[in-house]
């Protein structure tokens, strides 16, 4: 396989220490292998004692060109070139005053630079009124939080965040940013092509971004949290306590919370890691083919309509053993009951007629979740192993009342689900530094649905034009799925090669009913079809080769993987019993080019021919919705999807400046459509046999810079994005766009040491329809203007005061504007040397009551109206351990 030696060849060990003319061991010193022509073999850092051991072939040793060299900011670069009876090469390396007169900047943030690593002093970016590190995390710049907590650095999600070099969290980070006091952590790093397994390192290229949270004392083992209890009104009430204790041995963060002020625990144990190297990328678990209704949740912060009350208990444990194994138990359990109301009206606009919905809901969910993850592993320079056992079980219940183009009725939807699954992975390191991987998941899912509706809503389509007085929809789909591979990687050669062999299976069906309930109590069966009973199978074969090479100056990766799938699937109800043979190449080419020290240009190819799943041959109707009825008339779907991104990086660290700007196509070739019929109370919606192509260019630039000037952080961002594509209404095919474009500005700064202000300005503009001359009067158009401003005002290190307020302004083209304003205030005292903090939050301080947005989707306008959380006032009391 493109390897000129043998497995029992000879290898030779080269090892040293660095250090600085003061006789200070440096860690993260990258240390390169190079030949003649600069091109880099093998590559690795120096541990936290200065040291390295590089382990090369005796046939590549026999080069007389090759040198070492080591790499750190702050200091010279200095080269040794090797010799034949010499394996022990020390480096001493000279400070380089030039690098080290832009990075200590007396009294600004500091940020430092070590090779991929980038570290944010938390003490220079902290202010007096934050908490958590999240809160610290908010200041940096290059670094951005989502509101359900998800970081991003430059603009590209982290793929996870560690604690003490530690996954704790399991890619569920969120409670860990929000409960981490920033006290607890010394600085923050962010590691760029990051290989969370140290047996690949340097061995497979990444481009992942992690962060680390760098703990101020890792060898004591000190409990620390808070406790907290809040009263206000009308009958509000939250409580919760966290427990922390963080050291390299042991770590732990478990937490117990409850209220009904408006606080969602979800985001506390959402999975926001995007890092799949342990699992399989062949398998997605079905969604719920049923909802409640067509209306989500408004476009606003959570705690002004989140009318609740939940509780949850959070436990994240971890412990790391002298042997090297690392044991990680993770449970999260949650219950929770909410209701919202709305109106909404949706405008179906059509080639000679437009149809309109009107829909008045008001909605009750209450959720019984537990999620368990136990895993044990070990990860060292020369084998890696791994094994996650997961058991997840949700419970969602909607009961909503709903009025639909004048027609009362009640709803009652039941969704669970249950997940089990086991990752395993191997990854040896052998003898001649050839690498193994074997990987094995499991999973089996269920997601067991029922609808029930109160009332015979249109019975010319569900019962024969013949009155009735309800109906209930029940679907399940239970699924095991298996996928075992293994690769086999060759790391020392100039070219990199990971050649991957894997097969998975998919075992699942689908099996669906409608009864309908008329003067008979057990009802009967919808008349117009016999439901689904549909068995499939899907069975991949996959081979992949993966190659790379790096140099100075630019990175190529190049992958090839064949994939045979066979698929059978049938349905004896309608006497379908099919099977496909797909064999596809989806090839994938990734360059990078450095332009500079930490400046490059990527740019990405790829090319994939999927077949769809169970979703798109099911014949039997399904109400997905109160208004939606739901099947397929066409062979299995394929899909061929072509993309290519080119990314400029920009980034100079030491003046605290990150930007980017980047421009992504993809063009997808389907060999069906959805044909939707519309009425005036009913969409009915069949995949059918009709090509359809669609494509999509987005531009994108983002923009952070921290300006000594101005004391603050200052990001820019603009987005646009257009999709071209087909819709297939009641007997038409039409041409359909949507141009959509996004800009944002953001300043976050502290004036004169005891005003902080965060200010955040976006404007949005939105434009659908169809494309072609005859139905252009069916395009139309939206605008959205949004100000959110926060001052807080610290006069001591006691006392913060912050007032913060939202203007919303959304503008149709019919001249239609709703205007929506929200003020909030909050006030912190500590008592007790800093142990006691009490905080007073009034949240819509004007009793505003209803908020008002639009949106454009596919061929409709949709204009909808909720109710919001009036005023309350909630005093907390809390307890610092």
């Amino acid at each position: 396989m493109g390897k000129s030696i043998s497995v029992s060849a000879q290898n030779r060990m080269l090892s040293g220490k660095v250090t600085d003319l003061n006789s200070t061991l440096l860690s993260n010193v990258n240390i390169s292998l190079r030949n003649g022509k600069n091109l880099i073999l093998r590559s690795l850092y120096t541990n936290e004692n200065g040291a390295y051991a590089l382990l090369i072939t005796d046939s590549l040793s026999k080069d007389p060109t090759l040198f070492l060299q080591a790499t750190y900011l702050g200091f010279k670069k200095k080269q040794i070139q090797l010799k034949t009876n010499k394996s022990i090469y020390d480096f001493l390396l000279e400070i380089d005053p030039v690098e080290l007169s832009e990075v200590n900047i007396k009294n600004k943030p500091t940020i430092t630079k070590r090779g991929d690593t980038l570290s944010y002093s938390v003490n220079s970016f902290a202010r007096n009124e934050d908490r958590s590190i999240g809160d610290v995390l908010k200041h940096l710049p290059g670094v951005i939080v989502g509101d359900d907590g998800k970081i991003s650095f430059n603009g590209q999600p982290i793929s996870n965040l560690f604690i003490g070099g530690d996954d704790l969290m399991g890619g569920r980070y969120g409670l860990a940013t929000r409960s981490i006091s920033k006290d607890l952590i010394k600085n923050i790093e962010v590691l760029k092509n990051h290989q969370p397994i140290k047996v690949l390192e340097d061995k497979i290229l990444t481009n992942n971004i992690a962060m680390n949270l760098v703990l101020k004392d890792e060898n004591s083992l000190k409990l620390s949290g808070e406790g907290m209890l809040g009263a206000g009104v009308p009958s509000q009430f939250d409580a919760a306590l966290n427990l922390i204790a963080l050291n390299k041995r042991l770590k732990m963060l478990n937490s117990a919370k409850t209220n009904n002020s408006g606080i969602d625990y979800r985001s506390d144990f959402k999975d926001l890691s995007s890092d799949n190297s342990l699992i399989s990328n062949h398998f997605s678990k079905p969604e719920f083919l049923t909802s409640n209704g067509t209306t989500g949740a408004p476009d606003l912060p959570r705690k002004n309509y989140y009318d609740n009350k939940s509780a949850v208990i959070n436990l994240n444990n971890l412990v790391n053993t002298k042997k090297g194994l690392q044991m990680r138990f993770n449970v999260q359990g949650f219950t929770d009951q909410n209701s919202l109301a709305h109106t909404s009206k949706v405008a179906n606009y059509l080639p000679g007629d437009t149809i309109i919905f009107n829909e008045r809901q008001t909605l009750t969910q209450k959720t019984n979740l537990i999620n368990t993850g136990f895993s044990v592993s070990k990860n060292d320079y020369r084998v890696f192993f791994n094994n996650t056992l997961n058991f997840n079980v949700k419970h969602d219940q909607y009961l909503s009342p709903l009025n639909f183009n004048g027609l009362g009725f009640n709803q009652r939807l039941t969704n669970q689900a249950y997940d089990f699954s086991n990752n395993f992975s191997y990854i040896p390191k052998l003898k001649n530094s050839d690498i193994i991987i074997l990987k094995w998941n499991v999973n089996y899912f269920s997601n067991p649905q029922r609808l029930f509706i109160d009332e015979g809503i249109n019975p010319e389509v569900m019962n024969n034009n013949t009155k009735y007085n309800g109906l209930t929809q029940n679907v399940k789909i239970p699924v095991f799925f298996s996928d075992v591979s293994s690769n086999f990687i060759i790391p020392d050669a100039l070219v990199k090669q990971n050649y991957q062999i894997g097969i998975s299976n998919e075992f699942k069906q689908l099996n669906s009913n409608i009864r309908i309930f008329d003067t008979d109590p057990a009802g009967h069966n919808y008349p117009n079809d016999a439901g689904n009973a549909l068995n499939w199978q899907s069975h991949k074969f996959y081979i992949n080769a993966s190659y790379s090479l790096k140099t100075d100056i630019w990175q190529l990766s190049l992958s090839s993987p064949l994939q045979l799938q066979l698929v059978r699937y049938n349905q004896p109800e309608y006497q379908i019993d099919k099977k496909t043979n797909q064999l596809s190449v989806g090839p994938y080419v990734n360059v990078n080019l450095k332009t500079g020290d930490e400046n490059y240009i990527n740019a990405d190819l790829s090319y994939v021919n999927n077949m769809g799943d169970v979703n798109s041959v099911y014949r039997g109707s399904i109400l997905t919705n109160y208004r939606t009825l739901q099947n397929n008339d066409a062979d299995l779907q394929v899909k061929k999807n072509l993309r290519f991104g080119l990314k400029y990086h920009l980034e100079k660290s030491i003046d605290l400046a990150f930007s980017n700007i980047g421009i992504n196509f993809s063009q997808i070739m389907a060999s069906s459509i959805a044909f939707t019929l519309l009425s005036d109370n009913i969409q009915q919606t069949v995949l059918v046999p009709v090509k359809n192509n669609s494509s999509r260019l987005s531009v994108h630039t983002d923009f952070s810079k921290y300006f000594f000037l101005l004391k603050g952080k200052i990001e820019l961002s603009a987005n646009y994005s257009k999709l071209k594509t087909n819709l297939y209404l009641n007997n038409q095919l039409l041409p359909y766009f949507n141009n959509n474009l996004i800009l944002n500005f953001g300043y976050d700064t502290k004036l004169a040491n005891v005003i902080s202000l965060n200010y955040n300005l976006a404007y949005g503009y939105t434009e659908g329809g169809q494309k072609n001359e005859e139905f252009k009067k069916f395009n139309f158009t939206t605008t959205r203007f949004d100000q959110y401003l926060t001052l807080t005002y610290s006069p001591t290190d006691q006392l913060s005061i912050e007032a913060n307020a939202q203007q919303i302004i959304n503008r149709q083209q019919e001249n239609l504007t709703s205007r929506f304003f929200l003020m909030n205030s909050n006030l912190r005292y500590k008592l007790f040397n800093n142990r006691i903090d009490l905080g007073l939050e009034a949240t819509n301080l004007f009793n505003t009551k209803n908020y008002t947005t639009s949106s454009i989707s596919s061929s409709q306008l949709q204009e909808r109206i909720y109710n919001i959380r009036g005023t309350m006032v909630i005093l907390r009391v809390i307890y610092i351990l």
